[in-house]
């Protein structure tokens, strides 16, 4: 696996992904596919990351960061969010960079009641 060089980077593109998250998990930022796989040769760096709980209930999230060896690291484990509020889990302040074929996932325990935003920039040194 190639590791991009950010120092001779020759382009930075600005992208979000917005989910409804569900009981398995979700590619929220990255992808791990080794086929036709779009951040190959680049790096992505993960900016902010939201989980809003749009219930009157308390839910539950997690998130993690994954590979294509299924090698599974949580951010996140099993994160109480309150009834109709927010978590930050990811700011400009303390980014998550992303390889090529790494993945940023999250699910919840019910399906469609946790909405996941994420910002990221993604690098490109071809």
């Amino acid at each position: 696996m190639a590791q991009p060089n950010l120092i001779n980077t020759t382009s930075c593109l600005v992208d979000n992904s917005a989910f409804n998250l569900g009981s398995s998990p979700s590619e929220i930022a990255g992808s791990r596919t080794t086929v036709s796989n779009p951040y190959v040769n680049k790096s992505v760096k993960v900016v902010s990351c939201y989980f809003s709980n749009v219930t009157s209930s308390t839910q539950i999230f997690s998130a993690n960061l994954n590979n294509p060896g299924n090698i599974v690291r949580y951010l996140a484990y099993q994160i109480e969010i309150p009834a109709k509020s927010t978590i930050v889990l990811i700011t400009k302040d303390s980014p998550v960079y992303l390889s090529e074929y790494d993945a940023l996932e999250a699910f919840s325990t019910g399906s469609n009641l946790v909405h996941a935003v994420c910002n990221f920039e993604i690098y490109d040194d071809a």
